[in-house]
């Protein structure tokens, strides 16, 4: 079967693997502290604090350390504050640990 037919070349076989890419969602809550979940492998995993920063690099070190899982190689991480735009990017693992 051809993935993406091209009239000059025929059938574009695509050789890129995947991303293995797990969900990271931030949100502010009223009182100013913040909640986030982490969806990966089967799981999804909880952390809160007053910081933004401080739940994400937890999370993003639990999901690191997942050996069942496997580490994800980037993480889609969706930010929503209470002033502002909701954020969303991709990002890889390790700029995300460091």
């Amino acid at each position: 079967m051809c993935a993406a037919p091209d009239e000059s070349w025929g059938c574009v076989k695509m050789t890129a693997a995947p991303t293995r890419t797990a969900v990271v969602h931030l949100q502010e809550l009223r009182d100013g502290s913040w909640i986030g979940n982490a969806a990966w492998g089967g799981r999804t995993l909880t952390d809160g604090a007053q910081d933004a920063q401080l739940v994400l690099r937890r999370l993003v070190s639990r999901l690191a350390a997942m050996p069942e899982a496997g580490q994800p190689d980037t993480v889609k991480l969706i930010r929503v504050s209470q002033s502002g735009p909701r954020e969303e990017g991709e990002h890889e693992l390790g700029s995300l640990l460091e």
